[in-house]
C-alpha cells in the first residue's frame, strides 16, 4: 500500500525535524554532522531513522572505555566548533593539551552525560509522542480504503 508509505515518509520527516531542532535547542549541535546525518530508511520489513555511527551518544553519553585513536583532534575540533577554544588556553599547544587531559578523562570515566544517566529529550520523547500519532493516521487511512472498497 503505497499511500502507507507516503505517511510514513511524512510522518519521519517530522520526526526528523523535531529532533535536529531538539538537538539545537539543546545546545548539542557543534558541527551539525549528527544533524545532517539523519534519514529515513525504508525496508521491505519496515522503516528505520538512522543517524551516524554513535547517533545514540546525544541521549546516552559516552561510557569509559577504549578511545579512538584520534580523540585529542576531535575534541580539539569539537572545542572549535562549539566556540569554546578559548576557554582551553591561548596557545595551540594549551588547547590541544587540554583537549588530549579531557579525552583522557572520558577513557577512565565517560562523558558527563553518561555519568549522569544520559536523558530523552533528543528523540525519546519525540518517539514516544509522535509515534501513536503514526498509527493512528495509518489505521484511518487503512479504514477509509476498506470502507471505499466495500462500496
Amino acid at each position: 500500500m503505497r499511500f502507507i508509505d507516503d505517511i510514513i515518509e511524512e510522518w519521519a520527516e517530522n520526526v526528523i525535524n523535531k529532533i535536529k531542532e531538539n538537538l539545537d535547542s539543546t545546545g548539542t549541535t557543534a558541527s551539525g554532522k549528527t544533524k545532517d546525518s539523519l534519514e529515513l530508511v525504508m525496508t521491505d520489513n519496515g522503516f528505520q531513522i538512522v543517524g551516524r555511527q554513535y547517533f545514540r551518544s546525544v541521549e546516552e553519553g559516552r561510557p569509559s572505555g577504549g578511545i579512538p585513536y584520534n580523540m585529542t583532534e576531535i575534541i580539539r575540533k569539537w572545542m572549535t566548533d562549539k566556540g569554546i577554544e578559548n576557554q582551553f588556553g591561548k596557545t595551540e599547544s594549551e588547547k590541544r593539551s587540554a583537549a588530549y587531559l579531557i579525552g583522557q578523562f572520558i577513557k577512565n570515566n565517560g562523558t558527563k552525560l553518561y555519568r549522569e544517566g544520559g536523558r530523552e529529550d533528543i528523540y525519546t520523547d519525540v518517539i514516544t509522542e509522535e509515534l501513536p500519532i503514526l498509527f493512528e493516521e495509518i489505521e484511518g487511512r487503512v479504514l477509509e480504503t476498506i470502507i471505499e472498497e466495500l462500496k
